[in-house]
Order: C-alpha cells, then structure tokens, then sequence
C-alpha cells in the first residue's frame, strides 16, 4: 500500500505541467515568495519564472488604514431619549447626551 502511494505520487509530479510562480502563490493561499520557492523546490517542483508579479489581494491585505485625526476632533455625537415616563422632578420628558469623539466626554 506504501508503495503504491509513492508511486501514485511520483506519477502525479512527473505528469505535471511547470507552472508559474504566481500561479503556484495562488494556490498556496498567498504564501510569501521565499518561502514558496523553498517549499516547492522541498517537493522537487520546478516552475516556470522567477519573477514576482504585483498581487492585488496581498497588497490590500498588508494595506494599513490611514486615520485622519483632524476629522475626529470635530465631530460631536447625540442622542435624544423621550418622552419618558415617570417625568423628572421638574417635569423634564426627555433628555439629549452629548459625546465629543476627541476627549469621549
């Protein structure tokens, strides 16, 4: 049974196509380059390029959210409760809180 894996395998790697680097990154969930090169060449895979294309969807998950801190400070956030009941002790049926985004105060 062993060895008819190992034959099964060693059929499946010389039937197969050499494929670019990129597509092999793809199929690997991404992986980084280097280590993409290591683990093929681990397998005996060869590939056809060595270049490193531009991958949008790595590019996008290392892409860092640029916070604008000047906005931030002028923004001022309500709320309004009401009517409510019972009333307050000077009869008030509603009330409003306001948040500063800055001091959260």
């Amino acid at each position: 049974m062993l060895l008819q894996r190992a034959w099964a395998s060693t059929a499946f790697m010389t039937n197969m196509k050499r494929l670019p680097l990129e597509v092999w990154h793809q199929r690997l969930g991404h992986l980084n380059h280097a280590s993409l090169r290591k683990y093929l060449s681990d397998l005996g895979i060869t590939w056809t390029d060595n270049d490193v294309q531009h991958c949008r969807p790595c590019a996008l998950s290392n892409a860092k959210k640029v916070y604008n801190r000047v906005t931030k400070r002028h923004t001022v956030f309500t709320d309004l409760v009401g009517p409510i009941r019972p009333e307050g002790f000077e009869k008030e049926r509603y009330y409003i809180v306001f948040i500063d985004d800055f001091s959260r105060y």
